[in-house]
């Protein structure tokens, strides 16, 4: 979906006005950002920028504020120089994202899923961490079917020692899912 720069305005414009940082050259850049239409037709709202072409992150902190320009695998921290980078290739997409601000519910709109990430870096660690457990529970879900139908065919063969070493398998399996199970 495409954010109208008049949606862009007014979350930055919000910003400037509420949370002016002490480094004036921040808000300048972020003033010279908001005047230029060039920009904001290029200008993306994203949660994480450290992957992209040229990415502007902005983190208060309460004795300073951090700024970083992530631009072609290099990372520059002078305001002046992050300036200077944005204003030089204003018709290329610039990401944004701006930290430790409480934002209005009305002016999250502008943010977007970040183009540049991949699925599995779009999502939070704890996530990422439930997806990975739920996967490797069903894995294990899979191997005690399997061991089942061993011990059936094994049943009806009447071969009792391979019988007694998958009884032996999945019953080690039960105790490995419900500990699994226990640790979730």
């Amino acid at each position: 979906m495409k954010i109208p720069n008049s949606w862009k305005k007014e979350y930055l414009q919000w910003f400037l006005q509420a949370n002016a940082v002490r480094e004036p050259l921040i808000n300048y850049i972020l003033a010279a950002i908001n005047k230029n239409e060039v920009i904001l037709n290029h200008l993306v709202f994203v949660d994480q920028v450290e992957y992209n072409q040229r990415g502007l992150l902005i983190q208060y902190q309460p004795k300073k504020t951090r700024i970083e320009f992530y631009t072609n695998g290099y990372v520059l921290t002078r305001p002046a120089e992050i300036y200077q980078a944005i204003m030089k290739q204003m018709a290329e997409p610039l990401f944004i994202n701006i930290q430790g601000f409480e934002v209005p519910k009305k002016l999250k709109k502008v943010y977007q899923n970040n183009p540049m990430l991949s699925f599995h870096e779009q999502y939070s660690q704890r996530n990422r961490d439930y997806v990975d457990d739920f996967i490797s529970l069903f894995a294990l879900e899979l191997e005690e079917e399997q061991i089942l139908a061993q011990i059936e065919m094994c049943l009806q063969k009447d071969n009792n020692a391979e019988f007694q070493q998958l009884s032996q398998q999945f019953h080690n399996l039960q105790l490995s899912k419900q500990v699994f199970q226990n640790e979730l």
